[in-house]
């Protein structure tokens, strides 16, 4: 039990931590570079889609917040949820319509 707990309040401390970083008085364009920086992907290909999530959410990035930007990527991590979702139920339709003896040609 004690582990437990010392595992959560290491944890708090870690996200306290990382929050307390990025809640410098940052300006949109140095928020969204250092979220570029810390996805430690290219930035040549993460910018451009962050730009476009921050747009599609109505905000611009030279004014946005940590505020804005949390909520710009909840909105669209829920989007492609929603797609992976949608997709799973595509193809649970089209394993159902696929005719049992297509499985079995040949096995005669």
């Amino acid at each position: 039990m004690e582990f437990l707990k010392s595992q959560q309040a290491d944890q708090q401390t870690q996200d306290r931590n990382t929050t307390d970083a990025l809640a410098l008085p940052l300006d949109g364009h140095a928020l969204v570079s250092e979220v570029v920086q810390h996805t430690g992907l290219a930035g040549t290909l993460i910018e451009p889609e962050l730009s476009a999530i921050i747009e599609s959410a109505g905000h611009s990035a030279s004014t946005l917040t940590l505020e804005q930007l949390r909520a710009a990527m909840l909105t669209y991590l829920e989007s492609l949820h929603e797609g992976m979702t949608e997709e799973e139920g595509d193809e649970a339709a089209d394993s159902d319509s696929i005719e049992p003896d297509v499985f079995f040609e040949g096995a005669d």
